[in-house]
């Protein structure tokens, strides 16, 4: 929290802190409240709801999988496969899920929502990256389905090193580590070296300035699209939460941030996703712990996903962990979801290899999600 002031939203003292800490949806509200006529927003069901991911074309035996977790709802990924990120492609993998007394929450389509750097750097491919992403959003509402994740940044779960984490390998970050990148996949089995984290990759080195306006002018383009079609877009941290990687500043990692971000662009279909293990691995700069994030967004309706992870420890160093034995009380952040009253989807977020492949860590870290949640609505602070 150390722009200047010409940069930053404006601050929040300690007495208003205190009052989204303690406050939940009686604490802050934003200062501008006027909302689209023509926006829709569809209603969910109430209560806190566990997710876990799954294929796009699950089999018979994945769906198994599902129904004894448990699972209150799934996501999948589309990637790039145009016949199923169309209308029809999305209504087909909700109906497999239906069939299956399995409801769909979101689908992912990375090629399209995530790290578009032309959007990010107003490069010459934007207009199409953004006629690419209000397809998108007008297939995603077509489907009938509510929600798309999206992030806004060159290079997300940026990785450093591989560690052994209670004899399985996880991704580590050092802020200082001369070399870093990307998982190559989803489970960290190698990583694809980009360069140190001063390097100017994109060409030059950027100012805050400039992603911050091109963040603005990517929403101002895409929101009437979301509010028309009745999507919301939900945007996650930057994941490591630093100013600056690569010589490109990263524009949404902290309560300043979004605070900024929710005052300039006023939309009810506009919202976060908040991640429990980005939020925790910022520590003090976040401006407020996860638990004081979720009070404060939740508070005031804009948390639309909760990503459920555990790290090691702050930055500038920290790991990925078991949801168990990380350094944040997890059971904070779920307390926290009960006492907003919180009505969306909380997910398994970065599966931690372990004997027996991803299924072993869902069916793990999906049980301690269950006794956290049955914890906090009892009340039970003991």
């Amino acid at each position: 929290m150390s722009q200047e002031s010409t940069d930053s939203p404006t601050r929040l003292s300690r007495r208003e802190l205190a009052k989204v800490a303690l406050g939940g949806a009686a604490g802050l509200t934003l200062l501008t409240s006027s909302k689209s006529a023509l926006a829709v927003v569809r209603p969910q069901p109430l209560g806190i709801k566990l997710g876990s991911s799954g294929p796009a074309e699950p089999t018979d035996e994945d769906l198994l999988f599902f129904k004894q977790l448990g699972v209150d709802v799934v996501q999948c990924s589309v990637g790039g496969r145009p016949e199923l990120n169309s209308v029809e492609g999305l209504l087909k993998i909700k109906k497999r899920y239906a069939d299956a007394g399995l409801t769909l929450h979101n689908v992912r389509n990375l090629p399209v929502t995530n790290n578009r750097i032309d959007c990010v750097l107003n490069g010459p491919g934007r207009d199409a990256d953004i006629a690419n992403y209000k397809t998108w959003l007008r297939n995603v509402g077509g489907a009938g389905l509510h929600y798309t994740l999206t992030n806004f940044n060159v290079a997300q779960v940026v990785t450093s090193a591989l560690v052994e984490t209670r004899g399985s390998r996880t991704r580590a970050f050092d802020v200082n580590a001369p070399k870093m990148g990307l998982p190559q996949a989803s489970a960290p089995r190698g990583l694809n070296i980009m360069g140190g984290p001063k390097d100017n990759l994109y060409g030059r080195e950027y100012t805050r300035e400039e992603i911050w306006a091109n963040l603005i002018s990517f929403l101002k383009e895409v929101m009437p699209v979301a509010e028309e079609a009745g999507v919301i877009i939900g945007l996650h941290p930057d994941d490591p939460p630093v100013p600056s990687l690569f010589g490109v500043p990263r524009v949404l990692w902290s309560l300043d941030d979004y605070t900024k971000l929710f005052s300039t662009i006023n939309s009810p279909n506009l919202g976060i996703c908040l991640c429990v293990g980005t939020w925790a691995q910022g520590g003090a700069a976040m401006g407020i712990d996860p638990a004081g994030a979720i009070r404060y967004f939740g508070g005031i309706n804009r948390i639309h996903e909760i990503h459920y992870r555990n790290v090691s420890s702050t930055q500038p160093h920290f790991h990925e962990t078991y949801v168990d034995d990380g350094y944040y009380d997890m059971y904070k952040a779920m307390k926290a979801l009960v006492d907003v009253k919180y009505n969306g989807v909380v997910h398994l977020d970065h599966a931690v290899p372990m004997v027996g492949g991803n299924r072993t860590y869902e069916a793990f870290a999906m049980g301690y999600m269950k006794a956290m949640r049955q914890r906090a609505l009892a009340g039970n602070d003991a």
